[in-house]
């Protein structure tokens, strides 16, 4: 194993999402999935209608995990970065704003890495439209 795979291994065992939830920026108030030790990812309600809108919600088809930074690894940092973006029509993540900080560089981490997502773009009457969504991105140390 290489050098540069050893290092992304690591980093994918150390840090990274430990539990990613989307959410329509009008759910904000809903409770997110908590996070575990192990890196897991979870979108509340993918592709369901929002009942006033009628749009339904994107939903993430590849999310790539954000690194911990040095600073917060010695620390042992862990915690919540809370983000607000629009999903465009082509499923880009676009206007990506950090709304709760967690500080330590995590927040940059967290941006960075919810600006390379992709997603399977929200829809109202089957035809793809931007959609405003909130996205927590959870840091644990394993």
């Amino acid at each position: 194993m290489d050098h540069a795979m050893a290092k992304q291994k690591t980093i994918f065992m150390i840090a990274a999402g430990a539990c990613v939830a989307l959410l329509l920026a009008s759910a904000q108030d809903r409770p997110t999935p908590s996070g575990g030790s192990a890196p897991t990812a979870a979108v509340e309600e993918p592709g369901k209608p929002e009942a006033r809108s009628g749009v339904s919600q994107p939903v993430p088809i590849y999310r790539p995990d954000p690194g911990y930074t040095r600073e917060a690894r010695k620390a042992k940092y862990q915690g919540s970065v809370i983000l607000t973006l629009v999903v465009d029509k082509k499923g880009i993540p676009r206007n990506v704003r950090v709304v709760k900080p967690l500080g330590l560089g995590l927040d940059k981490k967290a941006v960075e890495a919810v600006k390379r997502w992709r997603f399977r773009p929200g829809t109202r009457g089957g035809k793809p439209v931007d959609v405003p969504a909130r996205v927590e991105v959870n840091f644990r140390l394993l």
